[in-house]
């Protein structure tokens, strides 16, 4: 049972680091569009705002409910993955790798045997 709260202790810290990096990368992206009034860099931080804040949900859902902290790494990786591929943005595309790789160390903590 211990492993099972470290590991779960493990995604909330992984992915609350990724969402801190996410919503200030994305916040300047917006700021730069907003300040020199180019749309696309407000979609794009919007984006990937919304991306952090879903990821920051998902985070604190792990120690309440699995199955809902999946639906908010999945939403998190569509988000991200739909923003990049609209506005051209190959990294905030590659961002959906993340909350991607926190989903199947979830499911992988559902499945262990000696759980």
């Amino acid at each position: 049972m211990k492993i099972i709260t470290g590991m779960k202790v493990a995604v909330c810290a992984v992915a609350s680091l990724f969402a801190v990096y996410v919503a200030d990368q994305s916040y300047l992206i917006a700021h730069t569009g907003a300040m020199y009034q180019i749309p696309q860099l407000e979609g794009d931080g919007g984006g990937g705002i919304v991306v952090a804040a879903l990821c920051v949900i998902g985070a604190g859902l792990v120690f309440i409910r699995l199955w809902a902290a999946d639906v908010a790494f999945v939403l998190a990786a569509l988000i991200a993955l739909l923003v990049g591929l609209s506005y051209q943005d190959n990294v905030t595309a590659w961002w959906s790798v993340a909350p991607i790789a926190l989903l199947c160390s979830l499911i992988f903590m559902v499945r262990l045997p000696w759980r």
